[in-house]
């Protein structure tokens, strides 16, 4: 692993020519990692993480999945400061919205309750815009790649 990569240990559950499905099994290594706050995979038991065969190999190569079989351990990885502008898109950014739209309608609308759902609605708004419009572009950047555990 190297030192950029936030890495996890997996089990391939099932492989066809578009795409491999692993689960990933927290374990306690995720508490000392630097980056578990942004990962999101400190809390989890089990996750199942896919992985397109056609850019989820080293460097977003194609990966041949006659490489891979069902019960083949291998690591799932994605770059750290990936985990980082997840963190931004998902947290910091609906944070934002959220304290200048609450002061600015605070000022303006002198009702409180008002204000909360404004403030809420505009949260939502970002949310929803995201999905709507940049779902498919942030599929392609956050992607997990995957290598053997044997290299």
């Amino acid at each position: 692993m190297k030192e950029d990569e936030v890495a996890h240990d997996g089990i391939v559950v099932s492989v066809s020519n578009e795409l491999i499905k692993v689960n990933i099994t927290s374990n306690a290594a995720c508490g000392g990692c630097a980056v578990k706050s942004s990962c999101g995979m400190s809390e989890m038991k089990n996750k199942s993480i896919d992985i397109y065969t056609k850019n989820g190999g080293e460097y977003g190569r194609h990966i041949e999945p006659s490489d891979y079989h069902v019960g083949q351990p291998v690591e799932v990885y994605m770059s750290s400061s990936k985990g980082t502008k997840a963190v931004l898109y998902g947290y910091f950014y609906p944070f934002v919205i959220l304290m200048v739209v609450l002061v600015i309608t605070l000022l303006t609308i002198k009702t409180e309750w008002v204000s909360a759902l404004i403030t809420i609605a505009a949260v939502a708004f970002y949310y929803l815009c995201l999905k709507l419009f940049y779902s498919k572009k942030l599929d392609k950047e956050f992607t997990f790649r995957i290598r053997n555990k044997e290299e």
